[in-house]
């Protein structure tokens, strides 16, 4: 058995049952440090908040107030190493022109398409660890 290179985890999501989704596929892979946010601006208070640092976050791209572009862009940039150097994936529905300029932009190495399932989810975290 390998060691698990993501150990804790945010995803940012404004659908609440997107959360409660990734909450139940991470008890189930036994993941006890995640934690979900309906937004930006509550992630970032943990991230500024929070001692330790988060190995992945997963990123609703399109949200109100401020987007998970807005937000990536602002963890690419801070000052903090361990914010800095979080892994953000991004979450989409459908992928327009624009999404996809703007996630190229990033050179994400993945990105997820939602609605997500929960048998290619496993896979695909698997492959990223």
């Amino acid at each position: 058995m390998t060691q698990s290179l993501f150990n804790n985890i945010i995803v940012v999501d404004d659908d609440p049952d997107v959360l409660s989704q990734m909450d139940r596929i991470f008890q189930k892979m036994g993941k006890k440090n995640f934690k979900g946010f309906p937004g930006a601006e509550p992630a970032i208070k943990e991230l500024e908040s929070n001692t330790s640092a988060y190995d992945i976050i997963f990123v609703d791209v399109r949200m109100p107030v401020i987007s998970g572009i807005a937000l990536v862009q602002y963890i690419k940039t801070h000052v903090n190493k361990k914010i800095r150097d979080c892994f953000c994936v991004p979450l989409v529905g459908s992928i327009g022109k624009e999404d996809k300029a703007i996630i190229s932009e990033f050179h994400f190495f993945e990105t997820l398409t939602k609605p997500i399932a929960e048998k290619d989810f496993l896979k695909r975290f698997e492959e990223l660890e």
